[in-house]
């Protein structure tokens, strides 16, 4: 039969796949888990469940970064957060006087943005990879339905945003010095801004 057809010159119909190379599939599975690991680590999302941190792990968007190339922008708007996985960086702000100073490094286990992606401000520095890095991208999209589940979540990420602010601030102080540091946020106004940011429920 087999024969036949290939005398007649047609071919046996076969099912379409799509072929996907065993070493990528490896690579974003390990990606996605060592993700979550960090996530599990950081101070700031010590609130959420273990599901909660799966779902967000989950939807993260991996991004490779080659050398000298910025994730951020001082002065743009953003509204999600980096977690960095692979590579170093630095953290730069320039003063008003134009000069370009460097506040601190990011290295694997890190994360930046966070006040963007809570608050949806303004980036407060410039982030560009010192060597080829892998971040992976949280965007208030995929936080907005678990604050809106959770309201709860708001008041306990406002203590965590504050603390992170105070030793943040303390590290821009060391690298700019003498120059003034800006005042750090109170967590009442952080929380305020949270709220506001993702449209949620007055506290009661």
């Amino acid at each position: 039969m087999l024969q036949a057809l290939r005398d007649a010159g047609l071919s046996v119909a076969v099912p379409r796949r799509t072929l996907v190379p065993a070493a990528s599939a490896r690579s974003d599975a390990q990606g996605k888990g060592v993700c979550r690991r960090m996530l599990g680590e950081i101070d700031l999302f010590q609130p959420f469940t273990p599901a909660e941190l799966d779902a967000l792990a989950a939807r993260m968007r991996r991004r490779r970064i080659p050398p000298g190339v910025p994730v951020v922008h001082q002065g743009d708007k953003g509204a999600s957060l980096f977690l960095v996985t692979e590579g170093i960086f630095a953290v730069r702000a320039t003063l008003e006087d134009g000069k370009s100073v460097l506040l601190d490094r990011m290295r694997p286990g890190d994360i930046f943005g966070e006040m963007a992606l809570l608050t949806g401000e303004p980036r407060s520095a410039t982030v560009v990879a010192l060597t080829e890095s892998v971040v992976y991208e949280l965007s208030d999209e995929h936080l907005r339905p678990l604050l809106h589940d959770r309201t709860e979540l708001a008041e306990k990420l406002s203590y965590l945003m504050a603390e992170r602010a105070r030793r943040n601030a303390e590290t821009r102080a060391t690298a700019l010095r003498p120059t003034p540091v800006p005042p750090v946020p109170h967590r009442g106004d952080l929380l305020d801004r949270l709220r506001h940011f993702f449209a949620l429920p007055p506290h009661r």
